[in-house]
């Protein structure tokens, strides 16, 4: 059986993190079977895995499931949504490291900034983590010449 020349062109490397963040997601939420179709969904299409994103992040906070746990599944949500989008343009494999990296540095910058909040306040923190996922984000930006 031959597939669709619009999806035998088209890579799939977005299931890998839909797939692990379904398996965390199940691990820590009985409940997130719900989520199934829309993860299988999300791997075709960016608008899905968006939604994907939205209902899985208000799960997490539903359930109360946070630290480590919570900003990885987070991150692997938010990954494999936007690698859809990289599935969807055929972008070369650079762009899916620099993507992988910049989304998977959540987890030192939650440690940091973890330690800081003992120190600062709750706004202060926040500002810090605001300001950093700016910077984070204009420097992939500018690395990718977008």
């Amino acid at each position: 059986m031959k597939l669709p020349k619009r999806l035998s062109s088209r890579n799939f490397y977005s299931a890998v993190p839909f797939a692990l963040s379904m398996i965390l997601l199940y691990s820590s939420v009985p409940h997130a079977l719900y989520l199934l179709p829309l993860a299988v969904a999300a791997v075709w299409s960016y608008f899905f895995g968006i939604m994907y994103f939205v209902a899985a992040s208000f799960l997490l906070i539903y359930h109360r499931v946070g630290g480590v746990l919570g900003v990885l599944i987070v991150a692997l949500v938010f990954l494999g949504a936007v690698m859809s989008k990289l599935d969807q343009e055929k972008a070369p494999l650079s762009d899916y490291a620099a993507v992988t990296i910049a989304i998977m540095l959540s987890v030192p910058t939650y440690y940091l900034l973890l330690s800081l909040s003992y120190v600062l306040s709750g706004f202060e923190a926040t500002l810090l983590a605001v300001a950093l996922f700016a910077t984070l984000y204009f420097f992939v930006k500018a690395v990718a010449g977008d």
